[in-house]
């Protein structure tokens, strides 16, 4: 099970912990998402939407946001005309502990210094499931700008590229994911290596 440093020891983890197996993609925000699901064969995958992607794509069985309190108003936008996307077998709400929200939630307890942005609280959260691979899309960690967003110059990701993100990415890659985690794209690849490494 995961490494202490990276949950608060005294806290109990969801239920849902360890009860996954098989590969996941976790698909984050980021301007290079498309590209990088045309890149990958992830048909057989289980899929984890990161923050607003959750409102956009159409079919996946996990939905991840340190921003728990906005999963409200995402999930309105998303089951809103002009979208009206739905699941085929629903899906699992996950954030950090101590965010507030009025839809059920499974709580992790992850260690602040672990997860300063919503890329690497899904990753740890993947791996806590019990995934045996975890592959992120749209998910670089540089300073590309989001999918929705401005491109152009001057475009940045807040957190996105800073010091403290590749202090948490490189320290799970030592302490906790074993591995188990790749990228297909931006630094987090460098860091973490891609799935056909």
């Amino acid at each position: 099970m995961p490494a202490p440093t990276v949950f608060h020891p005294d806290a109990d983890l969801p239920a849902i912990a360890g009860t996954r197996t098989g590969p996941l993609l976790i698909v984050g925000p980021g301007a290079c998402a498309f590209d990088d699901l045309g890149s990958y064969p992830w048909v057989d995958h289980d899929v984890m939407v990161v923050n607003l992607m959750g409102v956009f794509f159409p079919e996946f069985d996990h939905w991840t946001s340190i921003h728990s309190e906005v999963f409200h108003t995402m999930e309105r936008l998303r089951f809103t005309e002009p979208w009206r996307f739905g699941t085929k077998h629903g899906y699992e709400r996950h954030t950090k502990q101590g965010s507030k929200t009025e839809v059920p939630v499974n709580y992790w307890p992850i260690s602040g210094h672990f997860a300063p942005v919503s890329g690497v609280t899904a990753a740890i959260i993947g791996v806590a499931l019990g995934y045996d691979r975890v592959v992120l899309a749209g998910i670089p960690a540089d300073d590309s700008g989001h999918f929705y967003g401005f491109h152009g110059e001057g475009a940045r990701v807040i957190d996105h590229g800073e010091q403290s993100s590749k202090e948490a990415w490189s320290r799970c890659r030592e302490e906790y994911f074993e591995g188990k985690v790749t990228s297909l794209s931006g630094n987090t690849r460098e860091w973490l290596g891609s799935p056909d490494e």
